[in-house]
């Protein structure tokens, strides 16, 4: 019984103290608006923080580069380009932007390859796919190329942030591009490596290039993977810095070949692989793929071909499946190499190493019938 009416007094505690504190507020709107404030900046902190423990080197500056481009205190529907080289991390950084702003708006959507899963399924399953995580209503049907009416005013109503990676404007303005269709406030950020898709969807002024590395940063990551600390280990500093110089601050680069060298920690290997980086001229970044690639041992092979050429992006159980028990090591092989990375049990490839997969198969024959594997259904129809 004393329990219960200590545990009274406290809650009439907490209720006086509450009233009070409202009574000297003259406006409870902005009481609210404060504390909505103070908890998106502990966020932000939170996040910031977050950055750097996930490894996501010079990536603080970049959000509030595109932060800032976003105008989140101006009212109108607003679209925002991040364009970089494959590799650059767009991506990454689009993310980033994402999850560290998702909260402000009332719907969300990040939706990556757009391009893949149009040829998949086609561009109006992925319109219903994206407008439905923004509605929360996954179980929608869109049967007709204009919108219904009906939806057309729900999403009017709703302040949204979607994140498209596109490589045709037609999309793109399929997708997003009828004027009033997102409520005021909404903004849409567009990845791309073509600048032109970006320059037919927004201004000028609101296209972000996202730029390699500078030296430190890139130093920093590349060893993050190989040593798994942020600078070198001992003996190893000045090799490393020639490794940096030769992939010129690619994160996508860095964090393979780093990978890559991780458990295989020798001076010798090193300057092997700083001497085929040096010879491996203008194709830079394919080269060095290609590098690694070669390095696997036959399981990791057909492993890393098998995602490229028919998953991309799958749950891990689903993939571990199609695997003898003994190859299902191969895909933490694969990931601590960095040529997948396994998020949520989901495992995800960057489409430069997708197209990478996709090529060594290509190239096994000219005639379909005499290649490994098929995915396109044109080949499989001739075969």
């Amino acid at each position: 019984m004393l329990d219960v009416m200590i545990k009274n007094f406290r809650l009439l505690q907490h209720e006086c103290l509450c009233s009070l504190f409202i009574m000297h507020c003259r406006d409870e709107t902005k009481l609210i608006q404060e504390i909505v404030s103070d908890i998106q900046k502990e966020l932000s902190h939170e996040l910031s923080l977050s950055l750097d423990a996930e490894g996501l080197v010079g990536m603080k500056s970049r959000v509030e580069d595109i932060e800032s481009l976003l105008s989140f205190g101006s009212t109108g529907v607003l679209i925002v380009g991040i364009w970089g080289m494959g590799g650059i991390g767009k991506s990454t950084t689009a993310e980033a932007v994402y999850h560290q702003n998702c909260s402000k708006f009332e719907g969300q959507c990040f939706f990556q390859n757009v391009r893949e899963e149009s040829q998949k399924h086609g561009i109006d399953h992925v319109r219903q796919e994206i407008l439905g995580e923004v509605l929360e209503k996954k179980d929608m049907t869109i049967r007709t190329k204009v919108l219904p009416p009906a939806i057309k005013r729900m999403l009017q109503r709703k302040k949204v942030l979607i994140v498209l990676d596109v490589t045709d404007p037609k999309d793109l303005k399929y997708l997003v591009g009828e004027d009033g269709l997102f409520g005021q406030g909404s903004r849409i950020i567009v990845t791309s490596r073509d600048r032109r898709v970006l320059e037919n969807a927004c201004d000028e002024d609101k296209i972000y290039e996202v730029k390699i590395l500078d030296e430190d940063d890139a130093l920093r990551l590349f060893s993050l993977h190989a040593f798994k600390q942020d600078r070198p280990i001992e003996g190893y500093s000045g090799l490393s810095k020639t490794v940096v110089s030769c992939v010129k601050g690619i994160p996508l680069v860095l964090e393979v070949l780093g990978g890559n060298l991780y458990n295989k920690r020798s001076v010798e290997y090193l300057e092997s692989k700083v001497a085929q980086l040096r010879t491996s001229g203008g194709e830079a970044i394919k080269k060095h793929l290609e590098m690694c690639y070669h390095e696997l041992n036959q399981t990791e092979k057909k492993i890393f071909l098998d995602i490229a050429c028919f998953f991309g992006r799958c749950k891990k159980d689903f993939l571990q499946q199609t695997l003898d028990l003994e190859e299902r090591s191969g895909i933490d092989r694969l990931a601590d190499m960095c040529l997948i990375k396994i998020v949520q049990d989901k495992i995800k490839m960057h489409d430069v190493l997708l197209k990478l997969g996709k090529k060594i198969v290509l190239q096994e024959n000219v005639d379909p019938r005499e290649r490994s594997r098929l995915w396109e259904a044109d080949d499989i129809n001739r075969v």
